[in-house]
């Protein structure tokens, strides 16, 4: 019998070891753990609902916008507020912050003032004084609901104003608390300028989430448009693997998506954005990782709610990436998020070198079984990776080519590292707002 055939001991070892390997580590990956969150998947009907009464008078002892320390200008009357028909959806308040983005408003402010929402909504704008491109644009929209009433036939549309004299504080964050404030509903939904819905059934899921028993916060899901390079979308569909599964069957760490519904009496209860006030961004991080709790996050997937986000700027997509790191140290529950990811890397890249070395070896002694080993466990590493992501694509609406897969993930702890060094050399006063 020809040597090189053989079934030596080492040969029955190393072949078997970088088989397991590659099962193990291609198990070890956020996509193929991904599991879907238990939103509905029919989708939700107008008026189909029973009257929740306790949902609808939740606001009834709130003090009315246009009187809040006459900061606010009420923009639009609610509309059908005398209609019989209550579903038991709750209703909504949707708040918008937006500084200097009058441009990306008037883009995507249609999408969310035309939600099909029969319980009733309102849409909070928090602005400056000042900002006369933004108002310009509010005051559009309001003549077009007044003179085309149908077209809005659930929302409500109000602004109000960040004082001139905030300091030592992120204006985000007090624009957002401004809006909570503001708002006549037991639920508010955070969202971004630069986000709009992929449907007018948006609000509906978001709702529906809301109603479920022990529910405190829901968090929806978002991606970015497809102009996007392909790197920083595949970046943040395998970050937002791992922070859905820790949202469905943990506590929720933190969000990528800028959708997150919290309850008004919680937020305020516990002081809003008491703890990462001096921080410049990280808004949305520090909201979930604050008031999560597990077991009451609900998260929203459903291909009708996804909100899609405008392709940033090279320049914005690493400032996000730089003003997470300054974020990361003031969160909870930090630890055992990385230490996932460290360990799925360790993995992949440990299966990539055992594959290449066992083929090496086995090419040089003419041990053929050896190499036939290697190559085995590449095409199930191939094979139980693409499956995973194309299960995690399909259910995320996220149009990346399923060949690049592999290349992505070798090549991400670079990206992140790279940020890593940036982050080192910038100085720690960009990321807060005391400046001393």
């Amino acid at each position: 019998m020809n040597i090189a055939l053989f079934f030596d001991t080492t040969t029955i070892v190393c072949g078997a070891a970088v088989i397991i390997l590659a099962v193990l580590s291609s198990l070890m990956n956020p996509f193929f753990r991904f599991l879907p969150s238990h939103d509905e998947e029919e989708e939700p009907e107008k008026d189909s609902y029973n009257t929740n009464s306790e949902t609808n008078t939740a606001s009834g002892d709130e003090e009315p916008l246009e009187s809040t320390e006459n900061q606010e200008e009420k923009i639009d009357e609610p509309v059908n507020a005398n209609d019989t028909k209550q579903p038991s959806l709750p209703k909504l308040t949707v708040i918008l912050s937006p500084h200097e983005e009058a441009e990306k408003l008037e883009r995507h402010l249609p999408d969310i003032l035309q939600q099909d929402y029969p319980a009733g909504y309102q849409v909070i704008v928090v602005t400056e004084y000042g900002a006369h491109d933004t108002l310009d644009v509010l005051k559009r929209f309001k003549h077009s609901m007044e003179t085309d009433p149908a077209a809005y036939p659930h929302v409500s549309l109000y602004v109000t104003y960040i004082p001139n004299s905030s300091r030592y504080m992120s204006r985000k964050r007090l624009a957002m608390t401004l809006g909570v404030k503001a708002a006549q509903t037991q639920w508010v939904v955070f969202i971004e300028t630069d986000s709009t819905p992929s449907s007018r059934q948006w609000l509906q899921h978001i709702g529906k989430a809301c109603t479920m028993a022990d529910t405190k916060m829901v968090i929806g899901y978002g991606h970015f448009e497809p102009e996007t390079p392909t790197a920083w979308r595949f970046d943040r569909l395998q970050a937002a693997c791992y922070l859905l599964r820790e949202d469905v069957k943990g506590t929720a760490y933190r969000t990528l998506s800028h959708t997150v519904a919290i309850q008004k009496d919680e937020f305020m209860q516990n002081d809003g954005f008491e703890g990462s006030l001096s921080l410049v961004r990280g808004e949305y991080e520090c909201l979930v990782n604050k008031y999560a709790e597990k077991g009451m996050t609900q998260v929203v997937t459903h291909p009708k709610a996804i909100m899609t986000d405008d392709k940033p700027t090279k320049r914005a997509w690493r400032s996000n990436r730089l003003f997470y790191l300054a974020t990361r140290r003031h969160l909870s529950r930090s630890l055992p998020h990385r230490m996932l990811f460290i360990t799925d890397q360790i993995l992949l890249h440990l299966n990539v070198w055992a594959i290449l070395g066992i083929a090496l070896w086995g090419t040089l002694t003419q041990k053929w079984v050896m190499l036939g080993a290697a190559v085995l466990a590449f095409i199930l590493t191939i094979i139980l990776r693409l499956c995973g992501a194309h299960r995690a694509f399909s259910r995320l609406r996220e149009p990346i080519t399923l060949w690049s897969v592999l290349p992505l993930e070798l090549t991400v702890v670079w990206r992140r590292l790279a940020t890593a060094v940036r982050y080192l050399f910038a100085s720690p006063y960009d990321f807060t707002t005391h400046k001393q």
